[in-house]
């Protein structure tokens, strides 16, 4: 993994963590912000791959999906607890 992306992933579970204190609009907002990331990864791994004919970077985008994609999962459980025990308005 290219150290930015590591670096990007402890950024992530650091946000994460600060928002597992109640700022439930700071996850909304680390939510919104992987979800881009994610969605710039499957355009690099489909350029790659179409395009570009470049397996070994299509399978470096593939391994970053993987983890974002557990870290999304995390991400979505804390939300959705936290929406679970949250008062509903209407």
């Amino acid at each position: 993994m290219p150290a930015e992306f590591l670096t990007q992933q402890m950024q992530w579970r650091e946000e994460l963590d600060e928002a597992r204190d109640g700022d439930t609009a700071a996850a909304q907002a680390l939510a919104r912000e992987v979800e881009a990331r994610r969605g710039e990864v499957l355009a690099r791994v489909g350029d790659a791959l179409d395009v570009r004919h470049d397996y070994a970077d299509a399978a470096a985008g593939v391994r970053e999906l993987h983890f974002i994609d557990r870290f999304r999962d995390e991400l979505a459980a804390f939300l959705d607890r936290d929406a679970a025990i949250a008062p509903h308005e209407h």
